[in-house]
């Protein structure tokens, strides 16, 4: 999130940029702010995981950091929640029901929502998982 450098602003991990300021959340926290501030926000959601690959078994790569989201807002005083999204984990050997990679999780932040990634697809000698579905779908097999 980029604003100038001087706002009085709490939360995240603070970071400059030429003549802005920014703040990066890398976990859920709060955005505090005591004055209306306009921003630039980036929205990303966590990258899915990948496929199982084992032996003759074929993995497919999780699909990417999901869907971003770049806009200007106004946001108002106060204090704003930040859900920051993880990556979903690989798939395994431990069920078939696991052997596609799990979707990443969603963030979101001032209403905006980046979906998360979708999860690799996975062929374990016959039974087929396709890639799942997300912000970035993940690779098939």
């Amino acid at each position: 999130m980029g604003m100038h450098i001087g706002i009085p602003v709490s939360g995240g991990t603070a970071a400059t940029y030429n003549e802005y300021g920014m703040k990066v959340f890398t976990s859920s926290g709060t955005f505090k702010t005591k004055t209306y501030l306009k921003c630039d926000i980036l929205v990303v959601g966590g990258g899915g995981g990948a496929g199982y690959a084992y032996g003759s078994w074929w993995g497919g790569g999780g699909g990417g950091a999901g869907e971003l989201i770049f806009v200007t807002v106004i946001i108002p005083p106060g204090d704003h929640a930040i859900v920051i999204g993880a990556g979903g984990a690989g798939g395994s050997d431990t069920s078939e029901s696991t052997n596609s990679g799990f979707v990443g999780t969603n963030t979101t932040f001032f209403g905006d929502v980046a979906i998360g990634g979708g999860g690799g697809g996975c062929d374990n000698g016959g039974d087929d998982y396709p890639g799942q579905a997300g912000g970035s779908g993940g690779g098939a097999t």
